[in-house]
């Protein structure tokens, strides 16, 4: 079964949020989030129950606008300081997926971490199986609008 929960802060609570972000880092159903880091409303996340506790961390200063979806089977996410997902972003995580500091996101942009065995042609697509490698996204990294990111791509600094 996977735990899906979504974050929707009323006014105060946004309020709240904004003060704490400037002092504190936070833990919220086993998200650490750094110190100033802003998530939007709307952000929904699914998680299957065996994962790790520490499966997801956001560090200082990032940025996850509205309408992001998080779907992490195994593995687990790392974003960077001063990081920005815009609007739409959508990741599936099975794989370690690290994203470094300051790098940049456009909306509508999809992080897949996994993708199909092709080894065997005497078995069916079902049968083979998937591979984990991650994906890694260095820092200082700007990703353009609608941009689809697959299993085992690591891209360098400064890209």
């Amino acid at each position: 079964m996977v735990s899906t929960f979504i974050f929707r802060l009323s006014a105060r609570m946004q309020k709240i949020n904004y003060l704490l972000g400037a002092a504190v880092c936070r833990v919220f159903y086993g998200i650490e989030v750094g110190v100033g880091a802003h998530i939007s409303l709307r952000l929904r996340i699914e998680r299957n129950p065996g994962v790790a506790p520490d499966y997801f961390s956001i560090g200082a200063n990032a940025k996850i606008k509205r309408d992001c979806f998080f779907g992490i089977r195994d593995g687990f996410l790392k974003i960077g300081k001063n990081v920005s997902i815009n609007q739409g972003a959508n990741f599936l995580i099975y794989g370690p997926v690290i994203i470094g500091d300051n790098t940049r996101i456009a909306l509508n942009c999809t992080l897949v971490s996994f993708n199909h065995n092709i080894a065997s042609d005497k078995k069916s697509v079902v049968e083979r199986g998937n591979n984990f490698k991650g994906i890694t996204i260095g820092k200082n990294v700007w990703i353009g609008a609608n941009v689809t990111i697959l299993d085992g791509v690591n891209i360098s600094d400064n890209c």
